[in-house]
């Protein structure tokens, strides 16, 4: 029997070995965060008042309540994952930016289940965008037709989560309020560099919603944040050793709020937890944070959201 034959059966055995296929599937934040927990500071828009440590007793914990319903994408993904033996979840955040600003995205590893063993070292995702809204950086090498473009990323995939590849783009007024960012294609390859099939892929497609401009014939008019959650605001920017966080929740589960540097690395969890719809105002404290760019991001129970933040001190 062939090797990769070999590695697959026992992908396959170990898969529906057990139950509890969450328990050996992987999830970005959940492998950062220290036992003593970080402090969080909250100020609801309403003027209460939240303050307190989150620990590793919290995190991947769901209510009943919450564990018996459907509460979005990442629920649904996770769900079919325990039907197969070997798969990943691949995703793009959603971000808001001004006209002509120029913007990196993350394309995030965000679960994983037994990739160790089929040994899957690098990877090669096809992305499709609207082209009109977002101009693709030439490193992209992008091919443009009829107001679309397409491009492919490649790199080495991480030992467990993290950020697969960048994405650079200048936004536009086009043909539509969002641009669209869509994973068409992803392809795993082994060790031996040979493409693996065997892997089930969840995609999760993203956003550049252009905000505070909107065309409206010949004119241009001021509109609110075309989603009803996201990050609003981060300042100071550059940060140092605080930075504040101002983000809206439009729907009730856990939410998640991390740094993760260019290569994908998680250097801080700042709160993961059961929250509601509203608007709050997050305090980080930065002194363990190295200088650097990052990407802020946001996970609620169905979204994905993405700032790219500078930190000086």
């Amino acid at each position: 029997m062939k090797p990769l034959a070999i590695l697959v059966l026992v992908a396959l055995l170990l898969g529906f070995a057990s139950e509890s296929s969450l328990a050996q599937a992987t999830s970005l934040p959940r492998s950062v965060m220290g036992a003593g927990g970080v402090t969080s500071k909250e100020n609801v828009a309403n003027g209460n008042k939240h303050q307190g440590t989150v620990g590793q007793s919290i995190t991947g914990r769901r209510s009943v309540i919450d564990r018996k319903k459907n509460i979005g994408f990442w629920y649904a993904a996770r769900q079919m994952m325990q039907s197969v033996p070997v798969a990943a979840v691949v995703a793009v955040p959603n971000v808001e930016a001004r006209l002509n600003e120029r913007i990196t995205i993350p394309l995030v590893l965000e679960s994983s289940k037994n990739l160790k063993y089929l040994r899957i070292k690098r990877f090669e995702a096809r992305i499709r965008i609207n082209s009109t809204v977002l101009q693709p950086d030439p490193t992209l090498n992008a091919t443009l037709v009829q107001g679309e473009a397409t491009f492919t990323i490649t790199g080495n995939v991480p030992d467990s989560i993290g950020t697969l590849g960048n994405m650079s783009f200048t936004v536009r007024l086009g043909n539509a309020p969002r641009g669209f960012i869509k994973i068409d294609t992803v392809i795993w390859f082994s060790d031996a560099n040979r493409p693996v099939g065997q892997i089930r892929t969840f995609n999760k497609d993203g956003e550049v919603s252009v905000i505070d401009l909107c065309r409206e014939g010949d004119t241009t008019r001021l509109v609110k944040s075309s989603y009803a959650a996201g990050l609003i605001k981060v300042y100071p920017q550059p940060a140092g050793n605080l930075m504040n966080v101002d983000y809206e929740l439009g729907e009730k589960g856990t939410t998640e709020m991390f740094i993760v540097d260019m290569s994908g690395r998680t250097a801080a969890m700042l709160f993961s937890r059961p929250t509601v719809n509203g608007v709050y105002t997050h305090t980080a404290y930065l002194e363990d944070v190295p200088n650097g760019t990052y990407f802020l991001m946001m996970k609620t129970p169905s979204e994905i959201f993405s700032k790219q933040i500078l930190i000086v001190k």
